[in-house]
């Protein structure tokens, strides 16, 4: 890939939300102070002098397992066959070290789930990711059933590099007595941690939309989805040593049986020396539609559910 190529990436809607998606308050890298166009230029000097993409973010998945049941979750995180109960720590390490080989930078490293707090190693995980000069910012994403322990505590506390992003599902009333929003507001506040709460219940956050369909084999050789059109495409999921497209494109190769990508489709990080692996990021990263995406049924535009609907009483 040219760096007229790599121009079409730093223009995507991916690299848009990352730069205007901010938290008052937070510390700024100085090429995030000086505007859009700067942020942008800023990425696009460095591939010219490194020759390696600067990824605006991903989302690792440290468990597959979550606390809750959501009938119409984006990941499909009810329905796996297979799971990760809980990534280690070495691993964790081994698959961030080789990742940042590939790349010059990685703006925003995503851990999710499932529910991220279930992780027993994840203050030994944001704690590593912070040491990271390439890491620009560590985010967290929890549906708030879960209090941090003291460890992680301690490892957010006045680290203006991390954000705790808080589901708060209050507008299904069904959850509201499982839900820690306020115990966990009062814990960030007190120990000066970043955190945003996307109220969904205030209408601060979009009403929850209904997820693509997961189409089995069969009934996707008459299907025609353009991957540009999905909302989640830009959802790049790392889990395994292996970055997939999108949490449902895990989901179907991991979690569940029967289905198949091409080799341009997916880019195995841990099976190829660094130089490769940039190769294949930078075409992954400039490849407009994916095969794959024909497993996925678009709703229709706006097709707005019930937040946060659960399968089963949650116990």
């Amino acid at each position: 890939m040219n760096l007229a190529e790599y121009k079409t990436y730093l223009k995507s809607s991916e690299a848009k939300f990352y730069y205007t998606n901010k938290v008052k308050n937070k510390r700024k890298y100085f090429f995030e102070k000086f505007g859009k166009k700067f942020f942008l230029r800023y990425f696009r000097w460095r591939y010219f002098f490194t020759k390696k993409p600067s990824l605006f973010h991903i989302e690792y998945k440290v468990t597959t397992i979550c606390t809750l049941k959501c009938k119409e979750c984006c990941h499909y995180t009810p329905y796996f066959e297979n799971n990760i109960k809980q990534v280690p720590f070495e691993k964790f390490k081994i698959e961030l070290d080789k990742l940042l080989k590939s790349v010059d930078l990685l703006y925003a490293l995503d851990l999710i789930g499932g529910e991220t707090l279930l992780s027993q190693d994840l203050p030994k995980m944001v704690k590593y990711a912070q040491s990271k000069h390439q890491i620009k910012h560590v985010n967290i994403t929890t549906n708030a059933t879960l209090l941090p322990s003291d460890e992680l505590i301690k490892v957010l506390k006045n680290n203006k590099k991390t954000i705790v992003w808080i589901s708060n599902y209050s507008a299904n009333e069904s959850l509201k007595p499982k839900l820690k929003i306020k115990e966990l507001v009062e814990i960030f506040d007190k120990n000066n941690i970043l955190y945003s709460v996307s109220d969904f219940e205030n209408e601060t956050m979009p009403p929850w939309e209904k997820p693509p369909l997961v189409l089995s084999p069969g009934e996707a050789k008459n299907n025609f989805t353009k991957t540009k059109d999905c909302r989640i495409h830009n959802c790049h999921t790392y889990a395994n040593g292996i970055l997939y497209l999108c949490p449902l494109q895990f989901y179907m190769l991991f979690g569940k049986h029967g289905y198949k990508a091409e080799n341009d489709e997916t880019v195995n990080i841990m099976k190829a020396n660094p130089k490769d692996v940039t190769k294949s990021l930078l075409a992954f990263y400039n490849k407009e539609n994916f095969d794959f995406c024909h497993y996925c049924k678009l709703p229709s535009p706006e097709m707005f559910i019930e937040t946060a609907e659960q399968l089963e009483e949650v116990k």
